[in-house]
């Protein structure tokens, strides 16, 4: 089995087995002046295109043969100048097995398409010079068809249900310290519209140690775009995830120290008596010490 920028593709052997390529390796890039994003909104995705990716395919095991004459093995190089690449992304759920639920990702217009007409083959090794003329044919065919299938495969099927995995593999959570986390599981699908990609989360941070602490508040109605603002980017925060993430924050990190510790700084009675009446008084004009600590935050 071989690579294919990370993505495993099979070795290339004739029917006959006389004509294979093994130790393969494929290599792409992408011309940044063509690349697209688009929406398909009956499809609820999300569509990159890319109109000429440049791609390089070596096999360091190539044996043609074609009888009664043709033989060659060694290296072969193959230069793909045009190739077209479009893949989109569905957007939708999954419940997982503790009934949570979180985005799911499926292919969707997904297009390869080759150029066989914008190739360079170069071969090393033994062979008569007018074999590589000989050899385009099987390239052009055999050779582009299995790229464009495996390629088209990995963009379609293999890479999105990657991504699926990966984000159920979290259960919805997402780790930002060793007790600091994110629960975000997701209420609603990501939403794609013929202008705007929108995702909303009940998003409630809390520290491991203490558990999920539900903000005292309601969660009202958030918005996913606001057509009468000129912000190409929108992001709209409730009151319930800022109580938990300040909650959370004093959990993991607590707040607390001294003001007028060793008399650095000037505080006195007299400043202090109108939140503690009688102090001034009972204890006449003089400097005081103060600790505080911080255990809430909220209401934002």
């Amino acid at each position: 089995m071989n690579k294919i920028n990370g993505i495993t593709i099979p070795d290339m052997v004739s029917s006959d087995g006389k004509s294979w390529m093994k130790d393969n390796y494929f290599e792409y890039d992408s011309a940044a002046d063509h690349v697209y994003f688009t929406t398909d909104v009956l499809k609820n995705a999300m569509v990159l295109s890319c109109h000429k990716v440049t791609a390089k395919f070596w096999s360091n095991n190539f044996n043609y043969h074609e009888a009664p004459l043709v033989n060659a093995s060694g290296r072969l190089e193959v230069d793909l100048n045009t190739i077209r690449i479009d893949i989109g992304l569905g957007f939708s759920m999954q419940t997982l097995p503790d009934g949570r639920t979180v985005p799911m990702v499926t292919g969707q217009d997904v297009v390869v398409n080759i150029d066989r007409f914008d190739l360079k083959i170069s071969i090393w090794g033994s062979f008569l010079a007018d074999t590589v003329d000989l050899i385009k044919p099987f390239i052009k065919g055999y050779v582009c068809d299995l790229l464009t299938t495996t390629l088209y495969n990995a963009l379609d099927v293999t890479v999105p249900a990657l991504i699926t995995e990966e984000i159920a593999h979290t259960d919805g959570f997402l780790h930002l310290t060793k007790t600091f986390e994110l629960d975000y599981e997701t209420p609603y699908s990501f939403l794609v519209t013929p202008i705007s990609f929108q995702a909303n989360f009940k998003a409630l941070f809390f520290d491991s140690v203490y558990g999920e602490v539900d903000p005292a508040v309601a969660v009202p109605v958030m918005p996913f775009y606001d057509a009468l603002k000129p912000s190409g980017y929108q992001n709209y925060i409730s009151t319930y995830s800022m109580d938990g993430f300040t909650t959370a924050l004093l959990e993991e990190a607590p707040i607390s120290g001294w003001v007028n510790k060793a008399y650095t700084t000037e505080i006195t009675t007299s400043e202090l008596n109108a939140f503690l009446p009688g102090i001034q008084s009972y204890y006449g004009d003089v400097p005081v010490a103060v600790k505080y600590t911080i255990t809430k935050l909220g209401n934002f």
